[in-house]
């Protein structure tokens, strides 16, 4: 009985390195990682312990340069993201002096900027679910397409009836088809930032991706009145032709360069991150494969 007690116990792990230890004196997820290690053909390091790898992302498959290049793409979507939201705020002042005359068709402009906003709302809700489906990256791609695309041709707005003013229902359409995609970069940005990096850079991936927000808006005034300086209408005078019209290639362009953040990212793929199976199922995989051996 005690050449059985002593053929069936286990050492205690400090005395024996763990990778020599028997299957059965593992835990599921001590013999997975030993796996794992297995078939990368580490093996253990000298050292150090076999079992923990602070230098691997927490997925334990994506690289640094594909986290980096991720949570890159991550902050330069949620850059455009901020961008399109914020530029109606100046924008739709120099709209409402070029159509209405000043400050005559409030209703108008509040459609205008409202319908982003619920784009956006409907893009959170529903892209979430389709970056399940799709996957993170293609999914970031769809919701980057919608922004260039609300973005490109609310830089084309024209009133679509003889009343001017109606050219703020032409820019309510085109910018809620930009807010839905505006709306689908918030959780897929958050996401694939926070899956790709390590346990110890996902805080300050997933801030850095954030952060860009408050550069956005910064971006918004300056933009506006770059182009402003650019094309000569920051006077007044000199925005009116020799027919009396209005040029506003000023806003049209402070609208458009919401679209430049997404074509700038448009040729490169977020790495998609692939998560091994469950310790608990290699386990029993593992029991499985020495049962029938």
């Amino acid at each position: 009985s005690d050449r059985l007690r002593a053929a069936t116990s286990c050492p205690a792990q400090s005395s024996r390195p763990r990778a020599s230890l028997p299957p059965r004196c593992l835990s599921s997820e001590s013999q997975a990682t030993v796996m794992m290690d297995d078939a990368d053909g580490m093996g253990p390091s000298k050292g150090s312990s076999p079992l923990i790898d602070d230098a691997r992302p927490s997925d334990g498959r994506m690289s640094t340069a594909d986290s980096t290049k991720n949570t890159i793409i991550s902050a330069v979507s949620n850059l455009s993201t901020a961008y399109n939201l914020t530029v109606i705020n100046v924008v739709h002042v120099f709209v409402e002096n070029q159509y209405c005359g000043g400050d005559q068709c409030g209703n108008e402009v509040d459609a205008a900027s409202t319908s982003c906003l619920v784009g956006a709302i409907l893009g959170q809700l529903t892209f979430g679910y389709v970056g399940d489906l799709l996957g993170r990256g293609p999914a970031l791609r769809l919701s980057m397409a919608l922004s260039i695309f609300g973005a490109l041709v609310s830089a084309f707005a024209v009133p679509i009836n003889s009343d001017p003013a109606s050219i703020f229902i032409f820019l309510a359409i085109s910018r809620f088809v930009l807010g839905v995609g505006v709306g689908g970069v918030y959780p897929l940005s958050a996401t694939i930032a926070a899956e790709s990096s390590d346990k110890a850079a996902r805080g300050r991936s997933s801030a850095l991706v954030f952060s860009m927000q408050g550069v956005a808006n910064l971006m918004v005034p300056l933009i506006a009145m770059l182009f402003l300086t650019m094309t000569d209408e920051d006077d007044w005078e000199s925005w009116v032709d020799k027919d009396g019209n209005f040029s506003g290639l000023s806003w049209r362009l402070a609208l458009g360069f919401g679209a430049i953040p997404g074509l700038l990212i448009a040729p490169f793929k977020t790495a998609e991150t692939k998560k091994p199976p469950a310790p608990a199922a290699e386990a029993t995989s593992q029991r499985t494969t020495s049962s029938s051996a």
